[in-house]
C-alpha cells in the first residue's frame, strides 16, 4: 500500500497532462477530426485496459462505466478503426438530411469523451481500496425471499408477456413512447407491482443466497423471462442486467472476469442485439458484424456532438432538463413538452415530424452537463460520477450490497441516459427493495411462529 498511493498520483498527473496536451493539439490545429477520433479512441481503450489491470481485472464499477462510455459514445470511432465505411461525425440521427457540424464542434465533442473518462477514472484510482464480498447478516431471511420470489414470479411472467403482446399488436417497439403509457395498463396495476416485488426479491435473494446450485437455478428462471424483454425491444435493460449480475456473481465468488470468455460473450450479445433491433421494429434485420454492432450503438455520440454544436439553443433550459428527470421515472415521457427534457427538444430540433410519430433520440450525461455548464460542467459532473463509483465499489458488500447494486446498474448506463434520471430510478427501486425486505422479514417471523406452535 505504501507504493500504491504515489503510483496513483503519478498516474493521475500523467492522465491530466494527456488531456491537456490533447486539448492544446486540437486548438493548435495539429489534428484533423479523423486523426483526433483515432487518438481519443485509443486513449479510451487504454483507459479501459488500465481499469482492467488496476482493479483486479475489471472488478470495479468504473470498468463497467468506461466500457459503456466507449460503446455508446465511442462505438462509431472504434468501428471506423475496424474498417467500416462511414463518417462517425455525420449527424444522421433522426435527421431527414444528414449534416455535419463545424470542425471545432466535432473536435470539442470528441475531446469531452477523453476529459470525462479521465475525470471519472482519477477519483477511483486515488481512493481505491480492495473490497471483497461479505454476506449480509441475518441470512435466515433467505428462504423467505425465495418464497416471495416464487410467489410473485408468475406475475412477472404475465406482465412481460402482456407487454410483448400489446407492443406487437400496436406497431412495435415505438408504442412504448407513443401510447401515453397505455402499454403499462395492458398488464394491470397488480401485476406491475408484484412484478417489481419479484425483481426486488430476486436481487435480495441473489445477495443473500450462498448455495451455488440453488442460486443458479433461480437465475436461470429469472433471466429466461428476460428473453421476453429482449423481444419487446429493451436491449439495454436486458444486457445491462446480465452484465451487472455477472459482475456481482464474480464478486461473490471472489473471482474476476476472464478475457477470452468475456470477448465471446460480448460478441454473442452483439449479434443478438442486431437481431432484436429488427424484431422490435417489426422488420427483417440483416446479419451484422461486430463493427456494425459498434456503429449502431455509438449513435449516442451524435447527441453529445449536437449539444456541443448548438449549445446556445438548449442552454436556456439546461437546469430544467436536469430537474425534470426526477418525475420522469414515474410518468410517461410524452407528458413533457418543449423546454422540459433535452431528449425531447433535441428530437424536435432534428426532426419534429418524426418526433410526433414517436421517434426520439434519448439523452446522455455528457450532453446535459455541457449544455448546463460547458467544459467545466462536464469536468465537475465526471469527477462526481467517479467519486460515486468509488463509494459503490465499497458498498457492494453486506447489508448495503443490493441497494448499491441497483445504483450501480443505473449509473453505468449514464453514457446513454440523462444525469439525474438514473438517481431517480434508483430511489424508486430502493423503495421497492426496502418494502420487499420488510415483507421477507415478516414472512420469516411468521414461519418461526408456526414452527414454535408446532
Amino acid at each position: 500500500m505504501g507504493n500504491s498511493v504515489p503510483l496513483a498520483w503519478m498516474e493521475s498527473f500523467a492522465l491530466a497532462a494527456l488531456v491537456s496536451l490533447d486539448f492544446l493539439a486540437i486548438r493548435a490545429g495539429w489534428l484533423t477530426t479523423e486523426q483526433h477520433a483515432a487518438v481519443v479512441t485509443v486513449c479510451l481503450m487504454g483507459l479501459l485496459m488500465m481499469t482492467w489491470l488496476r482493479f483486479h481485472r475489471g472488478m470495479h464499477p468504473v470498468w463497467l462505466f468506461l466500457g459503456m462510455l466507449l460503446l455508446f459514445q465511442g462505438g462509431r470511432m472504434v468501428a471506423m478503426m475496424m474498417g467500416i465505411d462511414g463518417d462517425p461525425y455525420l449527424i444522421d440521427l433522426q435527421s431527414p438530411i444528414p449534416f455535419t457540424l463545424t470542425t471545432e464542434a466535432n473536435l470539442t465533442a470528441t475531446w469531452l469523451l477523453l476529459l470525462s473518462g479521465v475525470a471519472i477514472y482519477i477519483p477511483c484510482s486515488l481512493s481505491y481500496q480492495e473490497s471483497s464480498f461479505e454476506a449480509p447478516a441475518g441470512r435466515d431471511v433467505t428462504l423467505a425471499l425465495l418464497m416471495l420470489f416464487l410467489a410473485t414470479f408468475p406475475f412477472h411472467i404475465y406482465k412481460n408477456v402482456q407487454y410483448l403482446s400489446y407492443i406487437r399488436s400496436h406497431g412495435g417497439y415505438l408504442a412504448i413512447y407513443t401510447d401515453g403509457g397505455a402499454h403499462l395498463e395492458a398488464a394491470g396495476s397488480l401485476a406491475r407491482v408484484l412484478s417489481q416485488v419479484c425483481s426486488s426479491a430476486f436481487l435480495l435473494y441473489f445477495v443473500y443466497e450462498q448455495r451455488k446450485r440453488r442460486l443458479l437455478a433461480v437465475c436461470a428462471a429469472y433471466f429466461a423471462v428476460t428473453v421476453v424483454e429482449l423481444l419487446i425491444g429493451l436491449r439495454g435493460k436486458a444486457f445491462l442486467l446480465l452484465f451487472t449480475f455477472l459482475f456481482l456473481y464474480k464478486k461473490k465468488q471472489g473471482s474476476h472476469f476472464k478475457g477470452v470468455p468475456l470477448v465471446i460473450l460480448v460478441t454473442a450479445l452483439g449479434a443478438v442485439a442486431q437481431l432484436v433491433a429488427g424484431f422490435r421494429e417489426m422488420r427483417e434485420s440483416a446479419a451484422a458484424s461486430p463493427a456494425v454492432f459498434l456503429w449502431a450503438q455509438g449513435v449516442s455520440f451524435q447527441v453529445t456532438a449536437v449539444a456541443v454544436g448548438f449549445r446556445h439553443l438548449f442552454s436556456p433550459h439546461g437546469l430544467d432538463y436536469i430537474l425534470n428527470q426526477i418525475p420522469l421515472v414515474f410518468v410517461p415521457q410524452d407528458r413533457f413538452g418543449e423546454g422540459q427534457l433535452f431528449g425531447i427538444d433535441l428530437s424536435n430540433f432534428l426532426n419534429a415530424e418524426a418526433m410526433r410519430l414517436g421517434f426520439g433520440t434519448g439523452s446522455t450525461y455528457l450532453a446535459e452537463a455541457y449544455v448546463l455548464g460547458g467544459i467545466p460542467g462536464v469536468g465537475i459532473a465526471s469527477v462526481l460520477i467517479g467519486m460515486l463509483l468509488s463509494r459503490l465499489h465499497l458498498a457492494l458488500r453486506g447489508a448495503s450490497c443490493a441497494f448499491a447494486m441497483v445504483a450501480m446498474t443505473n449509473v453505468i448506463y449514464m453514457p446513454r441516459s440523462g444525469m439525474i434520471e438514473p438517481f431517480a430510478a434508483t430511489f424508486k427501486s430502493w423503495i421497492s427493495l426496502a418494502a420487499t425486505l420488510v415483507a421477507a422479514h415478516a414472512v420469516q417471523r411468521g414461519m418461526e411462529m408456526i414452527r414454535r406452535e408446532q
